[in-house]
């Protein structure tokens, strides 16, 4: 069952976007023009806007669960990438032996990559660094 809210039109940093709120999934999706703003390095903004709309909601409704926040699919994009780049680096582990440490990543970003090769029986990853510096590397399997 799809319980579709309607489209609303709002401004936000200054982006006009569209919200379309499907209250089974919990999902929020912003259309609109320059959603670039809304996103942000690396989904830091779209991050951020989730989380405080999150705080927000636990606040006024709590044990409901929460809300993902998505601005033109970025998500679906960022996850296929990064998914993408470690199989990409795991063969490069696997041909030369070498460990590849990638750049720092939230921990959403670091699961992805710890599952993504969990199935790998060439490579092994684990965490290293502290806090947002928090990096995943790919060893060869001994």
């Amino acid at each position: 069952r799809h319980a579709d809210a309607g489209n609303r039109r709002h401004a936000f940093l200054g982006v006009k976007v569209v919200v379309r709120a499907a209250f089974d999934e919990r999902r929020r999706a912003d259309h609109g023009d320059d959603l670039g703003v809304l996103i942000g390095r690396r989904g830091e903004t779209l991050l951020n806007l989730q989380y405080l709309v999150n705080l927000m909601l636990g606040q006024r409704y709590p044990g409901k669960g929460g809300v993902t926040i998505d601005a033109e699919h970025y998500r679906h994009r960022r996850e296929e990438e990064i998914v993408s780049k470690a199989m990409r680096m795991a063969e490069s582990v696997k041909e030369y032996g070498d460990p590849i440490t990638l750049e720092p990543m939230t921990p959403a970003d670091r699961r992805l990559v710890h599952l993504a090769l969990a199935e790998d029986e060439g490579v092994v990853t684990e965490s290293t660094g502290d806090g947002e510096n928090r990096k995943v590397v790919i060893l060869p399997r001994d």
